[in-house]
């Protein structure tokens, strides 16, 4: 089973790593849900925003197999973590890629309810599986934090 979880985490990251590639040569990272005069404190660098997605990735990647595993009443759960990896992937399109703040925070607060109730629907089937998901939700959270702080035009 390990070796499922890192192909399927790598397989994860890959395609995350993929759309990264398309956010940067097509300049969806200086948006104006990315870009503000002055970022609250207690904002990451870019960089960080994404090692930690990445992390997020491979960890979906992992919950999806260790739900596989327990597939006697786990589909429902395997079936909202792979919506849930879709959703994060599709921010590029619906918040960067527009532009818009509004959307960007819409986004995030479906993703927070998403992975909360993936997490949610794991717990009975696999707790490692569970914990990876829940992870999504308190990440969304925090970066939901940071978009309210746009939206607030604080810092401009």
């Amino acid at each position: 089973m390990k070796r499922q979880i890192f192909l399927r985490a790598s397989g994860y990251v890959a395609v995350a790593l993929i759309l990264n590639g398309l956010i940067f040569s097509l300049g969806w990272n200086d948006t104006g849900v990315t870009r503000q005069a002055t970022p609250p404190w207690f904002a990451p660098p870019g960089w960080v925003i994404g090692a930690i997605w990445t992390l997020l990735f491979a960890g979906m990647g992992a919950a999806d197999v260790l739900l596989s595993a327990r597939l006697p009443g786990a589909g429902r759960a395997r079936l909202v973590g792979r919506l849930l990896a879709f959703d994060c992937l599709a921010y590029t399109f619906y918040a960067l890629a527009t532009d818009s703040v509004w959307a960007g925070f819409a986004g995030n607060i479906g993703t927070v309810l998403l992975a909360a109730t993936a997490a949610l629907l794991a717990r009975p089937h696999d707790r490692r599986a569970a914990a990876l998901l829940g992870l999504v939700a308190l990440w969304s959270a925090y970066a939901t934090s940071i978009v309210v702080y746009r939206l607030a035009g604080a810092g401009q």
